[in-house]
């Protein structure tokens, strides 16, 4: 009878040569189950491994983001100290092998982090902050010297790019721990303090997505560069040309990447308020392209620099516009995803978008001959129509509006008309600009709102 062990715990029986006994076969068999067991792979029973192993605690569990990850993860990159910056890098990790073959996910994310690479490599912020590490889950194969020799071959950066194997041990608790296997690709963003920032699974993601998450989390680990540019926002929105001087000036410092620096140091050394914020704008579009993270959102100005338009970061909530400062400081566009989601009328009206795409214009038309023009801004926020002017034209008629007592609508009796009521409206929303044309047409009468605080009031 022949037996042969083939790394897993039960063993694998032939058909039998001659004949046995029934109790010496099964004493046999015993035996040779138990040797076979003792020689079976760890890797090849991740149950079993699962069971036998300690160093990974909690490796059942698939993290989430913010949870630290195994220790096997960062065990090789702790000597990768970020220049400048107390703690360890962040870490891109992925968990491929040498033996990998072309159409395999594992390549295509080679690919793709080659890439990631050049990125990290051209940034002075990036290349002291970011390191990308291959993890091999090959570990009997890929030997050190097998490591050395593939990234040569692929163009590794040792600067950048460093790979090392999982001890074989632990290989299955931690894929399993990211919700991955040894088959399939999984690649993670790991932040400075060793956890878990994302997870990319296979390879349906692209090398440019990746690099915004690291710039992102690169941004959020140095606060005094956030600081520094909110604080010379908000002060150049406030006209405050002091505090603004002295936030670009902190900026300067804290800014690693010297063409951005010098950005920087250029606006800070500005005359006065005007020529500071000539010179904040091509300060705020290097840094608006980046990822902010919350609260913090990307806002444009159309108008700024003769209509070239400018854009800023600030903190969520009302626009602080730093190009006009209190002159227009409600001026600005939303370009974080989900900005001007709504676009329903809230008066019964009817709602135009002004040619700014920040002024949301809408016009209510009553039974007893009002017309009423409410305006929002961009966060659907009403806003004082005192600033605004505008009139209203029927036919060969032109009636000026006025602001009603409560300063939120502009208004005119402009009459009974016969539906559909049709009037064209010309507004000046932008001080410095010209009349923009609305033409309304009501099919029914809106809502009367001094009849429903009438109503309320009875």
């Amino acid at each position: 009878m022949q037996v042969r062990c083939e790394g897993s715990p039960t063993p694998r029986l032939e058909r039998s040569r001659f004949e046995c006994s029934q109790s010496a076969c099964l004493l046999v068999l015993l035996v040779l189950a138990v040797a076979c067991r003792s020689e079976a792979p760890t890797h090849q029973a991740p149950a079993a491994a699962s069971a036998a192993t300690t160093s990974v605690p909690g490796a059942t569990k698939v993290l989430m983001p913010g949870d630290p990850v195994p220790a096997a993860i960062v065990a090789g990159a702790r000597h990768w100290a970020r220049e400048g910056v107390a703690g360890n890098r962040i870490l891109v990790v992925t968990f491929s092998r040498t033996r990998c073959p072309s159409t395999d996910p594992c390549a295509a994310v080679e690919d793709k982090l080659r890439s990631v690479q050049q990125t990290v490599r051209s940034s002075f912020e990036l290349k002291s902050a970011v390191g990308l590490v291959t993890l091999s889950v090959d570990p009997s194969y890929d030997m050190p010297a097998v490591l050395r020799a593939h990234a040569d071959r692929i163009g590794a950066d040792a600067d950048v790019w460093r790979f090392a194997a999982l001890p074989a041990a632990q290989i299955d608790d931690v894929l399993a721990s990211l919700g991955a296997s040894r088959t399939g690709a999984a690649t993670i963003v790991v932040d400075s303090d060793g956890k878990l920032a994302k997870l990319y699974s296979g390879d349906a993601w692209t090398a440019e997505e990746l690099a915004r998450d690291v710039e992102s989390l690169a941004l959020r680990t140095n606060p005094s560069v956030v600081s520094a540019y909110i604080a010379a926002q908000e002060a150049l929105a406030a006209d405050d040309v002091r505090t603004a001087r002295r936030e670009l000036t902190r900026l300067k410092t804290a800014i690693g990447e010297p063409a951005v620096s010098r950005l920087a140091a250029g606006a800070a050394s500005a005359r006065d308020l005007t020529a500071m914020r000539v010179a904040f704008k091509p300060l705020s579009e290097a840094l608006v392209r980046l990822p902010w993270p919350a609260p913090y959102q990307p806002m444009y100005c159309p108008m700024f620099d003769n209509n070239a338009g400018a854009t800023w970061v600030q903190k969520a909530g009302p626009v602080a516009n730093p190009y006009y400062g209190q002159a227009m400081l409600r001026c600005g566009t939303d370009l974080s995803v989900g900005a001007h989601a709504d676009h329903s009328p809230k008066h019964g009206g009817v709602l135009f978008m002004g040619a700014d795409a920040f002024h949301h214009v809408e016009g209510t038309y009553t039974e007893d001959g009002i017309f009423r023009v409410y305006v929002d801004d961009n966060f659907r926020k009403p806003m004082k129509v005192a600033a605004f002017r505008g009139r209203v034209e029927i036919g060969n008629r032109s009636i000026r509006l006025a602001p009603a007592a409560d300063g939120l609508t502009l208004e005119a009796n402009v009459g009974k008309m016969k539906l559909p009521a049709e009037l064209t409206l010309w507004m000046v929303l932008d001080p410095r600009g010209d009349e923009e044309r609305f033409d309304f047409v009501f099919a029914s009468y809106s809502p009367d709102p001094t009849a429903r605080v009438f109503s309320a009031a009875k």
